[in-house]
């Protein structure tokens, strides 16, 4: 299926199996690379759906900046909780200028 896919016929790439965790997975995946490997692409299983333009815009800002990492705006409350007090509230922040993390594209 990857080798028919028209996003991946001009890339070079390497699909390889995952580990226990995703730690695990992203060091089995660059004990398969070459040394003389300038940008790393990783992306799991967990989020499959990623367009082709995000990881475009992705590997262009690594490119240009040394790494990226895709992230959407946070909209839910974020309340910070203070455990010395049995888990209460300690204060509500502002979601605006957080982001969540999605995943990590690093060039060397």
């Amino acid at each position: 299926m990857l080798r028919t896919d028209p996003a991946l016929q001009k890339r070079s790439w390497i699909l390889q199996t995952g580990g226990a965790t995703r730690q695990q997975s992203a060091r089995r995946g660059l004990e398969k690379i070459a040394l003389d490997t300038n940008l790393v692409v990783i992306h799991d299983g967990a989020r499959p759906f990623a367009s082709t333009e995000l990881i475009d815009r992705c590997i262009d800002a690594a490119a240009i900046h040394g790494a990226a990492v895709p992230g959407l705006p946070v909209r839910e409350t974020i309340k910070v909780v203070s455990e010395s007090n049995g888990l209460k509230v300690h204060r509500t922040e502002t979601s605006s200028g957080k982001y969540k993390r999605r995943r990590s594209f690093s060039a060397s």
